[in-house]
């Protein structure tokens, strides 16, 4: 899921810190329903659907 949620930044910031970005979010988003998992990837600012 993170690997869609990369994405989102911007290539330059994607390059140098995709990686640490991605092993900081697995741990941290592992117990969550994929619904959830989803949304605390796309960030605080996300739009929650109802």
């Amino acid at each position: 899921m993170i690997e869609h949620a990369l994405r989102l930044y911007p290539t330059g910031y994607r390059a140098p810190y995709g990686q640490e970005i991605a092993e900081v979010d697995r741990p941290m988003t592992a117990d969550l329903p994929s619904a959830a998992r989803l949304h605390a990837d796309a960030g605080p600012g996300a739009r929650r659907w109802p």
